[in-house]
């Protein structure tokens, strides 16, 4: 029941209004670059944030570790001991499109002792905040048309 759930959501996030390229981590809408910063920093409120760098429009979260992993909805039991990641997101913005992408950098650690590696991403997360950020554009433009 929640892969069935987690597919209708991530179909709707691709038919949007926002407009998202197919395995991409990036998100192009038509608005200005303030609203898009703001939303931006409010989604990532959740997070342990070390730089959050508005004139070059870059927020890079601390090391998350094994205990804060997210995993999504209809993923089973996972053992993420020794993993850790970093999500990075950054805002371009070229009249009158601003673009958000949004990079997730895991790492496995085997051991006490032993050095990080890469591990691949599945890169749920990042659709789900590139979703989360379309979908509070979508609301903040509906609401300024209600109020006009």
């Amino acid at each position: 029941m929640t892969q069935k759930i987690f597919y209708f959501f991530l179909a709707f996030f691709l038919i949007s209004c926002a407009h998202t390229e197919e395995l991409s981590n990036s998100l192009s809408v038509a608005t200005n670059k303030e609203k898009v910063w703001k939303t931006l920093v409010e989604i990532f409120k959740s997070y342990p944030l070390k730089t959050i760098d508005e004139p070059l429009g870059y927020i890079e979260t601390e090391v998350i570790k094994s205990a804060n992993f997210w995993k999504a909805p209809h993923q089973k039991k996972k053992d993420f001991s020794g993993y850790s990641y970093v999500l990075k997101a950054s805002l371009n913005y070229n009249k009158p499109i601003s673009t958000v992408t949004i990079n997730k950098k895991v790492y496995k650690q085997k051991g006490f002792i032993s050095q990080k590696q890469e591990a691949a991403s599945d890169h749920l997360e990042e659709t789900a905040l590139l979703y989360q950020i379309a979908r509070e554009l979508e609301v903040q433009a509906l609401l300024k048309k209600l109020t006009r």
